[in-house]
């Protein structure tokens, strides 16, 4: 990481960046990793209900993984979104899920080999992605979460 410094929030962050820097599989599968601002570095526009209202904003995923020529776009959240996933969050889902859909579709048509995967993760699913990206084999996982949101989104 060009970072000299990595700033977590709360526990659920604090944990994902022990594992992405102890693990010394992990360490030796992965090319980079920068942990993003809260705010101003990657943002991507956003929507969601909230009541009757509806809701703009703008969020950045919390890491940013590359191995080899995929980069890997996580956010983290914690166990409880994965039974009742907040209607911010859901926003948050389509809007990166198109948006890095829209990646890819522009990489392969320009011949660019770098491939994006979006993910929402809760300690629960830790262990697989972090298996999965030792394996080199994180590009079609799916979290809890992840399945949860799709589900909700229809």
């Amino acid at each position: 990481t060009p970072q000299f410094g990595i700033v977590t929030t709360g526990n659920p962050e604090k944990e994902f960046l022990d594992r992405l820097t102890t693990n010394t599989e992990v360490v030796k599968n992965i090319d980079s990793f920068i942990k993003s601002d809260d705010m101003n570095f990657y943002s991507i526009d956003y929507s969601w209900q909230k009541g009757s209202h509806h809701k703009n904003g703008q969020f950045n995923p919390d890491w940013f993984i590359k191995q080899g020529d995929n980069i890997i776009a996580v956010e983290i959240k914690d166990d409880s979104q994965i039974s009742d996933p907040d209607a911010e969050n859901i926003g948050k889902n389509k809007a990166a899920t198109k948006h890095f859909e829209l990646l890819n579709e522009y990489s392969l048509t320009n011949d660019n080999p770098i491939r994006y995967k979006f993910t929402f993760l809760t300690p629960k699913d830790f262990d697989i992605f972090f298996q999965r990206l030792t394996e080199k084999n994180v590009m079609n996982y799916n979290s809890n979460l992840d399945v949860k949101l799709a589900e909700v989104s229809g």
